[in-house]
């Protein structure tokens, strides 16, 4: 068991969480100057006219479902096509290791320098991100999906709807409670059932469901500590900074941590995706406009950073997938179900470069780290450049 300090040390200091259920694994101090990393690539200055020119392309090595590209020091992961997760280096595309017995469509999250994900019989694996070694396996996990991770835990949903919480350290089992939302709802598209999305940090755990139905729990013990109902249609992943934790919907919330108290409200026209915290700013989009907001008011900072209400074209439309944010690059995904292309939008000339695919009937996978965009889409993995 944790020592309750450690916890507690955390719920001071916060964490910042962003979308996708990820973490904020990802994000960068997004200012100008050489790559932090060895293997971080230098943004290019702006976009041409046309369709960003990636950095490499590797096609059909890539399952065309599942999780979003997991990008980890110094490689990316990613379902294979041919089953199990797959590595290629982020520099250069280089083949690393697979790990063919993971199930990955269960999900894989980087947690504590690690890659966790789970086999067809729900154990949970942890991965060396270097090797693809085992560090443990904790077949008690019994993992149906994996939900989000903190510091010291990750946390699933077994197949009993049980929302679960695994060590780290070892692969424990810390406690089990029954799932306060609705754990696995029915989806439009055949064989995709819609998990509940949660994002864990500042010692809580948010987690959101198809119904709009959201629940923040003690990390330590599972407690429910309170909950909101009827936001609008989801699921959609919360996002956690420092004590407030930020829920889209037909309104997006800023609501307190530690007991849900409203700091602010802005009603969506008709509803709003999945928010991200990037460098001080929230970024968040109502299905047609991108827009950036202050996250201490709510306040809208400037004209929309991308506006597709002119287009008439449902493809234009915005997914309600989070944007990923990398330096001055802000990329969302096109059309209801983020068939239709990527917009690669630029914060600083608010001018998009568009990756369109106008037959898609797959939805893109997005990521990003290092100053790199990763795509995955129909069996194809991409790195793109940011400005």
């Amino acid at each position: 068991m944790r020592a309750p300090v450690r916890r507690r040390a955390l719920l001071l200091g916060g964490v910042a969480m962003a979308g996708g259920g990820a973490g904020a694994w990802w994000l960068l101090a997004g200012r100008d100057g050489p790559p932090a990393k060895p293997w971080h690539a230098q943004p290019i200055k702006a976009y041409e006219a046309g369709p960003p020119r990636p950095l490499w392309r590797l096609d059909g090595i890539a399952a065309d479902t599942g999780p979003p590209p997991v990008p980890i020091g110094r490689r990316v992961a990613f379902a294979a096509r041919a089953g199990g997760i797959a590595t290629r280096t982020v520099v250069a595309a280089s083949a690393g290791w697979a790990f063919p017995a993971a199930d990955a469509g269960r999900g894989m999250l980087p947690a504590a320098g690690l890659l966790v994900a789970a086999d067809e019989n729900g154990t949970v694996h942890a991965l060396d991100p270097r090797s693809g070694r085992t560090r443990w396996a904790s077949p008690a996990a019994r993992a149906q999906r994996l939900l989000a991770a903190d510091q010291f835990t990750l946390y699933v949903i077994t197949p009993d709807h049980d929302l679960r919480a695994v060590s780290l350290r070892g692969g424990a089992v810390l406690w089990t409670r029954p799932c306060p939302v609705e754990p696995l709802g029915s989806s439009d598209r055949p064989g995709a059932e819609q998990t509940p999305r949660a994002t864990a940090g500042a010692g809580r755990l948010v987690v959101h469901d198809r119904t709009g139905h959201a629940a923040t729990l003690d990390a330590e013990n599972g407690v429910v500590l309170w909950q909101r109902k009827d936001l609008g249609p989801g699921p959609l992943t919360p996002v956690i900074v420092k004590l407030t934790v930020y829920l889209a919907g037909t309104s997006l919330l800023a609501l307190s941590l530690p007991d849900g108290k409203e700091h602010w409200r802005s009603p969506g026209s008709p509803s709003w995706g999945e928010p991200a915290y990037y460098d001080g700013r929230i970024y968040a989009h109502d299905g047609s406009r991108l827009l950036t907001l202050d996250p201490a008011s709510g306040r809208r900072a400037g004209s929309p950073v991308l506006d597709t209400d002119d287009t008439g074209d449902t493809a234009d439309a915005i997914a309600p997938s989070a944007p990923v944010v990398q330096h001055r690059t802000v990329c969302v995904l096109l059309g209801p179900d983020g068939s239709q292309g990527l917009a690669l939008c630029d914060l600083r000339r608010h001018t998009p470069a568009f990756l369109r695919t106008p037959d898609g009937r797959t939805p893109w996978l997005v990521a990003g780290s290092g100053n790199r965009l990763f795509a995955q889409h129909r069996g194809t993995v991409l790195a793109l450049p940011v400005v």
